[in-house]
């Protein structure tokens, strides 16, 4: 039996402290996760990578200077292990790639190809052009010989790569527009709205009285004002009962009212916060699976969204939208 790679096996620095999450999503088998446990061990300079797993935490260096380039943190989860959390290094005195859609390339054709030993190609031909927008790499590679699996799989990193979902304060994001969870009124409510409300300023209550209110699952949209957004689409979510008085129905059409309107405007980059997850008491684990079902379907039909962001007020949140879209896509 091979021998399992330890930090001991070759140079292995720490990874800095300037880094970014990346939007990688997958599960693993059990008979997966003792493959990838292995690592791996240069046998010379060339081979370029050295891989450990520590912790249920899988560290990938760059061999010659023993930078980490990648840490990605596994967790056991009903006899599957998900992929909680990936970071990359950004340190620009250690590793000059910034661009997420390589970098998430590259982290899934690391461990199919060294570690799960599935001889897969890289899923981005060589002659791709560098400023090749976001999401468009089928278009390169379908028909150019590549098998269907892979334009599969480079299909499904784009649309990942068009998705963030972020743990932070949404009043704070600098996006094209992000979505209020309003009430019908569309006067400050409690919550999210309120904050919006708040960091806005006076102008958007005055504004949002022109608007005549709103139904829920209906979206409008004001200016930003004082935000770093220069639009708010407000949308009006429902209050749960039990689920089986459309409150589905009508998430679903929060999520697919307000990516309607954001196109009307041209809005290219959109965060939207846990729709009715406050107050209107709708469950975090059902109201996700709907948000990204939503998401994920109209980027999928809809090129001109170029980034989608989901923003969690908690770890716990985060979490359970970072599970949800990893059993979606």
């Amino acid at each position: 039996m091979s021998k399992k790679a330890t930090r001991n096996d070759w140079k292995a620095e720490p990874m800095p402290n300037m880094t970014s999450r990346l939007p990688y999503v997958r599960k693993y088998s059990r008979e997966e996760y003792e493959k990838i446990s292995f690592g791996l061990i240069p046998q010379e300079m060339e081979d370029k990578w050295f891989i450990i797993l520590e912790d249920d935490s899988l560290y990938l260096h760059r061999s010659w200077t023993g930078f980490c380039v990648y840490k990605m943190q596994l967790e056991l989860s009903e006899g599957e292990y998900i992929v909680v959390n990936v970071l990359a290094n950004r340190d620009p005195e250690q590793y000059k790639e910034t661009d997420i859609n390589y970098d998430t390339a590259m982290l899934n054709f690391l461990i199919e190809n060294f570690l799960l030993k599935k001889q897969t190609p890289f899923p981005l031909p060589s002659n791709l052009p560098n400023d090749l927008p976001k999401g468009v790499y089928q278009h390169h590679i379908s028909g150019s010989g590549y098998p269907e699996v892979i334009v599969e799989q480079v299909n499904t990193v784009a649309i990942l790569n068009r998705i963030e979902i972020v743990q932070a304060d949404i009043t704070k994001l600098r996006v094209d527009a992000i979505v209020n969870a309003a009430n019908s009124s569309l006067l400050a409510g409690g919550g999210v709205d309120g904050a919006i409300h708040r960091a806005a300023g006076s102008n958007l209550v005055h504004e949002c009285r022109l608007l005549g209110g709103c139904k829920t699952g209906h979206a409008k949209i004001t200016r930003g004002y004082k935000l770093p957004a220069e639009w708010i689409i407000h949308t009006v979510g429902p209050v749960w009962r039990d689920g089986l008085n459309g409150e589905p129905e009508l998430l679903a059409s929060c999520y697919k009212s307000s990516l309607e309107l954001a196109v009307k405007r041209g809005i290219k980059t959109i965060a939207f916060p846990a729709i009715s997850c406050g107050v209107y008491g709708y469950p975090v684990e059902k109201a996700s699976q709907v948000a990204v079902r939503e998401i994920v379907g109209f980027l999928k039909s809809d090129g001109k969204i170029e980034k989608v962001t989901f923003v969690c007020f908690s770890e716990e949140m985060y979490q359970i939208y970072v599970q949800t879209l990893s059993q979606t896509v």
